[in-house]
């Protein structure tokens, strides 16, 4: 079952590759530039940022420290957001982005402050106890 979940993310990493998007391979190195996105606080993607962010936090809390759990979520969520300042939308529909957005990474941050709260709030009662 797990090399099947494997199977389909590298065949979706291969597709987002592939030859619809050989700019990415080519690339025209003039136009990396670091772009701010130009979003509201108010689209709909923030309830994504909020609750994907709290949601991974939750599966790698429990392979890891909740503090190493957070500072991984919240760098991976920053990382996203600078591969989305540098790789344009129109460039690489699959993987671009419309540039670095603060709003998402406060959203990012709050997801993982919301799967904090849970795990405080909600103690399961057979984890070890962990530091944070």
């Amino acid at each position: 079952m797990l090399r099947i979940r494997y199977f389909g993310v590298v065949a979706f990493v291969l597709l987002s590759f592939s030859n619809t998007n050989a700019q990415l391979f080519k690339p025209n190195w003039n136009d990396f530039t670091f772009r701010k996105a130009k979003d509201k606080w108010t689209t709909d993607d923030k309830g994504f940022h909020a609750f994907g962010s709290a949601y991974l936090y939750s599966v790698l809390a429990k392979k890891m420290p909740k503090g190493y759990a957070a500072l991984t979520t919240i760098a991976l969520g920053a990382a996203w957001e600078v591969k989305d300042a540098y790789v344009r939308h129109d460039v690489v529909p699959i993987l671009g982005g419309d540039g670095f957005s603060y709003k998402d990474l406060t959203f990012d941050v709050g997801g993982v402050a919301l799967g904090l709260l849970r795990d405080l709030l909600f103690k399961d009662k057979n984890s070890k106890p962990d530091k944070l």
